[in-house]
């Protein structure tokens, strides 16, 4: 690969990899912002795993990754149900209306 390839190669790369860590941390306050308190347990059970905090050094040494994948979980067993609807603060399916609003405005 000539070196403006592989130079374009790379610049695609790091602004996907951005991108994808915007949407995450995007979608993790949107989750935070919208669970029910009561305690604040299920508000700070919300966290990224998987994530790479690697991949930008690694594109630098000229080592691209490919993309990574991350899962953002709730460490609360209760969770599924708050998300059911049972409390009264937030309508069941929130989770999914946060994940919905945080990729809307990050089109």
């Amino acid at each position: 690969m000539s070196k403006l390839g592989e130079w374009a190669r790379n610049f695609v790369h790091e602004k996907v990899f951005r991108k994808q860590r915007q949407l995450e941390q995007s979608i993790l306050a949107e989750l935070r912002r919208r669970t029910p308190v009561d305690t604040g347990a299920a508000r700070r059970g919300w966290e990224i795993e998987g994530a790479d905090a690697q991949y930008g050094i690694e594109i630098a040494k000229g080592a691209v990754k490919r993309f990574s994948s991350t899962t953002i979980t709730n460490r609360e067993s209760y969770i599924v149900q708050l998300n059911r609807g049972s409390s009264q603060q937030a309508p069941a399916g929130f989770v999914q209306a946060a994940i919905i609003h945080a990729v809307e405005q990050n089109k």
